[in-house]
């Protein structure tokens, strides 16, 4: 640490803040827990302000994975319907061809 300038650590500082921010205001939780998370953290060390980034990255990518597996499911459900229909219709074709045939013989 000791080769970064004060510039530098500014520059570190802001990031991790406007970070740590963004992770706070993407929250799936009222604005009166969000004004709590904000209101701890001058109370918090470095450490602590560390480690709590790293569970609201860990919380954010799997809220957003959540969300991809909801919308993939819903997928494969519409799909599988599409599949389903198409399938019917062709059980459907031939059991009316058949049908046709048998009825010529």
């Amino acid at each position: 640490m000791d080769d970064l300038s004060k510039k530098d650590l500014e520059e570190a500082a802001q990031a991790q803040g406007a970070k740590l921010g963004y992770l706070i205001s993407t929250l799936n939780v009222s604005d009166k827990i969000k004004d709590s998370f904000l209101a701890v953290l001058p109370q918090m060390s470095l450490d602590q302000i560390g480690k709590l980034i790293e569970l609201l990255e860990q919380n954010y990518v799997q809220q957003k994975t959540m969300d991809l597996d909801q919308k993939l499911e819903e997928e494969l459900k519409k799909i599988k319907g599409e599949h389903n229909q198409e399938i019917k219709e062709v059980n459907d074709n031939v059991a009316s061809q058949l049908d046709d045939l048998i009825n010529q013989i």
